[in-house]
């Protein structure tokens, strides 16, 4: 009977065990699952707002965007500039966002924000022909003359 009691006492205690341990599994199943719910939506909202790594005023950097440079290259050049956070976020957004880099020489603020500052590397490049700044020297005076007539002045 001594001997039957041990065994009971040692299943009892066994069961316990298995109780405490499934317990304890459980318990780090969902701290694990809450911390990672938690990062997951970190990342989510680092990828749909965006923040600026100063306050005003900053301070200014030029950043030279070469021909080829893919995304995440410009990410890792902003990021290692102090301009943002995380290169893979700025990628992200690229490819969420659909913007197209463009190769120029740019000059941000470290009180801009991500967002803009793709929106600023994303505008096509104006040419000399588009921007209207490269007119033909002949057009000028009759330009003048134009604006001579239009005011009535002659």
């Amino acid at each position: 009977m001594a001997q039957n009691r041990k065994k009971k006492g040692g299943r009892t205690a066994l069961l316990a065990a298995r109780v405490i341990l499934r317990i304890a599994l459980a318990a780090l199943l969902v701290v694990l699952l809450v911390e990672a719910a938690q990062s997951a939506y970190a990342f989510g909202y680092s990828v749909f707002t965006s923040e600026a790594m100063e306050d005003a005023p900053g301070k200014d950097v030029v950043v030279t965007v070469t021909e080829g440079m893919s995304d995440n290259q410009v990410g890792e050049l902003l990021e290692s500039k102090g301009l943002i956070r995380d290169s893979l976020i700025f990628t992200i957004q690229c490819k969420v966002y659909g913007y197209e880099i463009y190769p120029g020489s740019y000059v941000f603020n470290t009180s801009q924000t991500v967002t803009e500052m793709v929106e600023k590397m994303s505008e096509e490049p104006e040419t000399e022909e588009d921007d209207g700044s490269f007119l033909p020297e002949d057009t000028s005076e009759s330009e003048d003359s134009q604006a001579a007539e239009s005011s009535g002045e002659e």
